[in-house]
């Protein structure tokens, strides 16, 4: 069925729904109800902007994307070792690759539908590590942070390398097919907000 229509629309066409599913001209029964313009026109764009999102894909011209990851930012630590049976082994604690599912799942659901993870270059044009206000904050910058304003955190952990770590390994294979796609980093910050989260906006093809 054409999107943005339903079966009472055909019906008002005149149209007749055949055993595969399709809809023929009901030559014995001419319609006398057209259906809005408003309709047909919302279903135009609807088609319209899915075909120019999937060709925009195909051809390989730029494309931005913003993400919202909820949770406080966790810096990736270097591999631990430990000895098991007489061979030393490497790995990471449990809660990172529980935040890696966490990002993977929201990442998933705030992708547009049909889209085709960047291939070529990809330019990350804003990464904002926002923490939560700490228990012992005064009044002043409480409200301060209530307005908006940005309180920066000059602690660790280091933005440079951990904190964006985990991120962009969560979105390989999902948002591009490796982060050795990225060539640019530009808007890197780490502050204080309302509650912990990471804004992320790339652009790519």
């Amino acid at each position: 069925m054409s999107q943005g229509f339903t079966s009472a629309d055909f019906h008002k066409m005149g149209m007749v729904k055949q055993p595969d599913g399709s809809y023929t001209r009901n030559l014995s029964k001419p319609s006398l109800e057209p259906i809005p313009l408003s309709k047909i026109k919302k279903a135009i764009k609807e088609a319209d902007s899915t075909e120019k999102f999937l060709r925009t894909a195909s051809s390989g011209e730029m494309r931005t994307i913003e993400l919202r990851l909820y949770g406080i930012p966790l810096a990736k630590q270097s591999a631990r070792h430990a000895v098991k049976n007489g061979k030393i082994i490497s790995y990471q604690p449990t809660k990172f690759g529980d935040r890696k599912k966490d990002y993977i799942r929201q990442i998933l659901g705030q992708l547009p539908d049909g889209f085709v993870p960047f291939e070529k270059r990809v330019h990350s044009l804003k990464f904002h590590c926002i923490y939560p206000p700490l228990k012992n904050f005064s009044k002043a910058t409480i409200e301060s942070i209530n307005r908006g304003e940005i309180v920066w955190k000059e602690s660790q952990p280091d933005i440079i390398d951990n904190l964006k770590k985990l991120v962009f390994d969560s979105m390989a294979d999902i948002v591009y097919t490796n982060d050795g796609k990225i060539v640019s980093e530009d808007n890197v910050k780490k502050y204080y907000g309302k509650v912990g989260m990471i804004l992320i906006t790339l652009k790519g093809s």
